[in-house]
């Protein structure tokens, strides 16, 4: 990284507050001097995650992840630091340098990604207005309810029916062939470079900063048998589908606005529902909703409702998922559509009012789990009504309140014709045949926090205070020595000393290798500054050489016990024993 560039970040992180940054993903409340709330990179329901403003650093107690601004901003957008530099100059309204001698090759890989999409996207757009050629798209979209405008502000295109349109396009403003085909969007075959999307409509997937990292094409001919309806980017270096939400750049503010998020199937779903007033809508991006999907939405909101067709929400692996997000302490909430029905056409048909109904009368996940297992209509057989009875008492299970518990129970023996005293029966023997897996399960804790100091000892209390008071580091390099500490205690004081007054800016994660000192550094960083008096420093300089002073007699008492030593070993210890004394 050029000095330039390195004088650049640390102006970004002068001009902006980290708990006003963290704030805008994690509810933070002050504790002390200190901010604490739910970190949010692993699940826990006691807040372990850290901030401490003075420092400008964060911490996690329980899953050890902390850092400055750009480690957060990196780790919870999922970008580079370049990435997360241009997202944090942009906030401080500050203008980033040339790029030039900045980032690695990496990381110059990926931005030349991101302008080859944001370039075709563009390119798609301007095809998809041009009467001439995107007509028929254009028509297409017209008639199901689609202006000028939305395709404008959703940036919809128009791949044209050609096998080197784009490519032809691209290779003009002199992006290499490999670079293309990293892309996604230019494929390579028996020597010649083609577009892989062709005669489709074209809908960008954008990140939470508004970035073209991805598309998605419908096809216009539908007697177009040889090639699927829906053509997907495939994964990058800048795009991965499990860890990215179709619509979020548009949500974000929704979210915050309604504390809740609607998961949809579909592009135009999502496009409907934000054009008709509904701005907390994304999609899954047709993939089964993932632990990455639920990450990102915690950070924004605590309820999330599913819109999908019924059949599709009924799928094994959609269920799976709705249990990964109850897992990452979301409110699920499952919206009923009308048979055959999607969130496009129902709200274009009944309108934003008629779907926030649905959304009132959703169900939560374990009523929609029992109504997938049973049907207050049908009359089941004896086998049909043990089977379901079964299925029914694993979903019981996982109701922690007894009267819920107890309704559902209930609703359920009325339902298959059960006596409800077998069912409860049945019940209580399913719990106890798996009390052992669930105790298992309530022993795992959050990651076990010994490396957290609850007390500081005067080791730790002279380091931290040597971090938060640079100026005083002069003083101690000339009062105390390395080996007045041992253990991990010496390796942070030869750190302490080698950075100076750089300390605080050092990037603890990236420039320690050592993971045990890297640990104790970020803990010692985030803990409340210590006020310690001069007459208080002093004294814990003069508490180190007592110590050291203490150890080291003991050391030579014990080696002059041997009654071999030769004359040179001895007057050795005696030249020691002379330096302890002028300590």
């Amino acid at each position: 990284m050029s000095n330039k560039n390195s004088n650049f970040s640390d102006k970004v992180k002068d001009r902006l507050d980290i708990v006003e940054v963290v704030s805008e993903y994690v509810n933070l409340n002050k504790t002390g001097k200190n901010y604490q709330g739910l970190c949010p990179f692993h699940q826990e329901k006691t807040p372990s995650f850290t901030v401490n403003p003075d420092n400008q650093f964060y911490y996690c107690f329980g899953c050890g992840k902390g850092g400055d601004i750009f480690n957060f901003i990196m780790e919870i957008e999922n970008i580079t630091f370049y990435e997360s530099l241009k997202l944090l100059a942009k906030k401080a309204n500050m203008e980033i340098p040339s790029q030039k001698g900045y980032s690695k090759e990496y990381n110059k890989k990926r931005e030349k990604i991101f302008q080859v999409h944001q370039l075709a996207a563009k390119f798609f757009n301007y095809l998809l207005l041009n009467k001439q050629i995107g007509n028929e798209a254009f028509k297409y979209l017209s008639k199901r309810g689609y202006t000028e405008k939305d395709i404008e502000r959703y940036y919809l295109g128009y791949a044209p029916d050609s096998w080197h349109s784009l490519y032809n396009f691209l290779s003009k403003r002199d992006y290499e062939d490999q670079t293309l085909k990293e892309s996604g969007l230019i494929g390579h075959k028996n020597g010649n470079y083609y577009d892989k999307f062709r005669d489709r409509i074209m809908f960008p997937i954008f990140n939470s900063q508004g970035e073209v990292i991805a598309f998605g094409g419908r096809r216009l001919n539908d007697e177009d048998s040889n090639s699927p309806k829906y053509y997907n980017s495939p994964e990058t270096l800048i795009f991965h589908k499990s860890k990215n939400l179709y619509g979020i750049n548009w949500a974000k503010k929704g979210f915050r606005e309604r504390n809740s998020a609607v998961i949809m199937e579909g592009y135009t779903d999502v496009i409907t529902a934000h054009k008709y007033g509904l701005n907390n809508a994304v999609a899954s991006l047709g993939t089964a909703l993932t632990s990455e999907q639920a990450k990102i939405l915690k950070r924004y909101v605590d309820t999330v409702y599913i819109a999908f067709d019924p059949d599709f929400a009924g799928e094994q692996a959609t269920l799976k998922g709705l249990d990964i997000f109850k897992k990452e302490d979301l409110t699920v909430r499952v919206i009923e559509l009308p048979e055959k029905a999607d969130p496009d056409d129902y709200i274009k048909e009944k309108g934003l009012e008629a779907f926030e109904k649905l959304m009132q009368s959703s169900y939560n996940l374990i009523e929609f789990k029992i109504r997938m297992i049973i049907n207050e209509k049908e009359n089941y057989n004896i086998n049909q009504r043990i089977n379901r009875s079964k299925k029914v008492l694993k979903v019981l299970s996982e109701i922690d309140d007894p009267i819920e518990q107890d309704v559902y129970l209930n609703k359920t023996a009325d339902i298959l014709n059960i006596d409800k005293n077998a069912m409860k029966e049945a019940l209580d023997s399913f719990n106890q045949k798996n009390k052992q897996e669930n105790d298992d399960k309530n022993r795992i804790k959050e990651k076990d926090s010994k490396k957290e100091l609850k007390k500081l000892n005067h080791q730790d209390l002279l380091l931290k205070t040597l971090i938060d008071n640079p100026d005083r580091i002069e003083k101690a390099k000339n009062e105390i020595r390395s080996n007045y500490f041992k253990g991990i205690y010496r390796k942070a004081f030869n750190l302490i000393l080698e950075k100076g007054f750089n300390i605080l800016k050092m990037n603890i994660e990236h420039e320690i290798e050592d993971q045990e000192l890297a640990d104790y550094f970020m803990i010692l960083t985030v803990k409340e500054r210590q006020e310690v008096s001069e007459e208080k420093f002093k004294a814990l300089i003069e508490l180190m050489k007592d110590e050291y002073k203490k150890r080291a007699k003991n050391d030579l008492y014990h080696k002059l016990q041997n009654v071999e030593l030769k004359k040179s070993k001895l007057d050795n210890l005696l030249r020691d024993y002379h330096e302890i004394i002028k300590i």
